[in-house]
């Protein structure tokens, strides 16, 4: 059997791995679930929304002697309503939800003192507009690369940081109100439906963990998560680069199988 990480992050699973040191190939579960608060900053040129999500998190890992391989998934479970005006003064209610997936992979190359990881994410918002009725959103997927450390203090909990570099490709609906359409349609009457870009992004986490009993831990975590894309399409000569950041706080629990 291998030995059990003395904590486990919900988040930041990576960090509370450091601490596992058998050389075993015992296979071994990790999951957990937690609960956060959302909060989405989506620029657009001269125009901002700021959704707010309340969010569930749930995880599995799979440990394999120092290797761990782990799938989360993010879903809003409550929509987020937001007032906005289009270019004509028309306004209305934008309905906001949001999910987010990722796979991770990591080892522990300074045994518990850094941890490297790298995957895949993907993330999509979905809108929709009491005035036309349409449904809209952003999505992004890609890669990206990271390492991190815990510190534990005393027998009391353990603190980790963890930092990260990604590679995305994005894309925004090209509509209202997102986007000024009266000033896009007159530049080109024939755009396409939304608007591509690429980004490398930044995320960083920080979260406090602690042991409930022998085999589950709870953890509070922040993060932050900033991407810019720059516009590939340039639509008559108009730079729609976008910028889509998020900033999550949660608390939740994870059990060792």
């Amino acid at each position: 059997m291998t030995q059990k990480p003395h904590l486990i992050s919900t988040f930041a699973v990576f960090t509370s791995l450091l601490a596992l040191s058998s050389q075993t190939q015992a296979l071994d579960i990790v999951s957990g679930v937690s609960i956060g608060n959302k909060s989405m900053q989506l620029k657009i040129a001269d125009r901002e929304f700021t959704p707010t999500f309340v969010s569930l998190d749930f995880f599995v890992t799979a440990l394999f002697g120092k290797t761990y391989v782990s799938i989360n998934h993010e879903q809003s479970i409550k929509d987020d309503v937001e007032s906005a005006e289009d270019a004509t003064g028309a306004r209305g209610l934008v309905y906001y939800s949001r999910s987010d997936t990722s796979l991770t992979i990591g080892y522990p190359v300074l045994e518990e003192y850094l941890n490297i990881f790298g995957g895949y994410r993907q993330g999509e918002t979905s809108a929709y507009w009491s005035v036309t009725s349409d449904s809209f959103g952003s999505s992004s997927r890609g890669v990206f690369l990271g390492g991190s450390t815990s510190y534990a203090v005393g027998n009391k909990g353990a603190v980790g940081f963890s930092l990260a570099i990604a590679s995305l490709q994005g894309e925004v609906s090209l509509q209202e109100p997102f986007v000024d359409t009266q000033s896009i349609l007159a530049l080109n009457p024939n755009p396409p439906s939304d608007i591509k870009g690429s980004a490398i992004g930044y995320s960083l986490g920080l979260n406090w963990s602690g042991g409930i009993s022998k085999d589950t831990s709870y953890v509070v975590a922040y993060k932050l998560h900033l991407y810019e894309f720059e516009d590939t399409e340039n639509f008559g000569g108009t730079d729609l680069s976008y910028e889509e950041n998020f900033s999550t706080l949660s608390v939740g629990v994870s059990h060792f199988f």
